[in-house]
């Protein structure tokens, strides 16, 4: 079983674009990873997400530009170290991605753009 603890944005830049508000071709990246804690009583696991969302590189300026990196802590019991990673981001990427989703919506409303809807779960 493995149960979501907590999770919260421990880096947020939004950075609005002014001169555009086409959201249609947005592109998104995400990188996963995850950590085991260390002390033996403890039957944590860390999930790290790192989101960027649009660029803003010259010439491909989206109508914004969207980091955010969330920490998720999950506690995760008899699961056998070789099926954790996988056990982990199977129940852990929808409610992890779950909370991005809310986040960007939220986000690009407040700036007055389209939404960009994430999707449930990032390979």
């Amino acid at each position: 079983m493995i149960d979501c603890k907590s999770i919260i944005i421990s880096k947020l830049l939004f950075e609005r674009n002014m001169k555009t508000v086409e959201t249609e071709q947005i592109s998104v990246k995400i990188k996963r990873n995850y950590a085991v804690n260390k002390d033996e009583e403890s039957k944590d696991v860390k999930i790290l997400v790192n989101l960027i969302a649009g660029d803003k590189t010259s010439g491909k300026r989206s109508p914004f530009y969207c980091e955010m990196e969330i920490q998720s802590i999950f506690e995760q019991n008899d699961i056998p170290e070789g099926e954790l990673e996988d056990r982990l981001f199977e129940i852990g990427m929808p409610i992890v991605m779950s909370f991005a989703r809310v986040r960007l919506y939220e986000l690009c409303q407040q700036a007055s753009l389209n939404a960009v809807i994430l999707p449930e779960f990032w390979d």
